[in-house]
């Protein structure tokens, strides 16, 4: 009982996608593009920048709206909110909060002071039942929780046997 060669491709593709995150987060951190976690109850200092990165892969059985929470290495000055957590520009049609002040991409994310940007890895395949990607944070109903974190979301419009996956890496400026 062996797999199919779909699964097997679909197997190596993977693998394959995992060596590049690797290698490009090797590579971000060689540049000196990745910021030392600090403690949490530290504070993000004003006017610096940290970064990191979300994957999350999932596959549905059911249609629906799906949510990820994101930590961040310390705490945030400004609470997030959906205003200020956004999507860089891209070809993606999922994303619906694309914010062109977020200039970096996925090797060397950026974000300007007081934003948090979300820059998705070009070649996450998402099925064709992702509709939309948004990320925010919860600002208005939790003001603490949106200085420590922020959320990733996706709906969906059927249940999906392939595996869907949701590759970004991030940025925040303390303002």
């Amino acid at each position: 009982m062996g797999l199919s060669p779909e699964r097997v491709t679909c197997a190596l593709a993977v693998m394959r996608i995992r060596r590049v995150l690797v290698a490009a987060s090797i590579l971000a951190m060689a540049a000196g593009f990745v910021v030392p976690t600090a403690h949490a109850s530290d504070g993000i200092g004003k006017g610096k920048t940290v970064r990191g990165s979300a994957y999350y892969q999932f596959t549905s059985q059911v249609p629906g709206f799906f949510q990820f929470g994101v930590n961040l290495p310390a705490r945030a000055r400004n609470p997030l909110s959906k205003e200020n957590v956004n999507f860089a520009p891209d070809s993606s049609s999922v994303t619906t909060d694309d914010d062109p002040s977020c200039t970096g991409n996925y090797v060397l994310p950026t974000a300007p002071p007081g934003k948090l940007c979300l820059y998705l890895w070009p070649a996450a395949p998402f099925s064709d039942n992702v509709t939309s990607i948004s990320a925010g944070g919860d600002a208005a109903d939790s003001p603490e929780f949106s200085r420590n974190a922020f959320w990733i979301a996706w709906q969906t419009t059927q249940s999906s046997s392939t595996a869907v996956y949701v590759y970004a890496r991030w940025a925040h400026t303390a303002p």
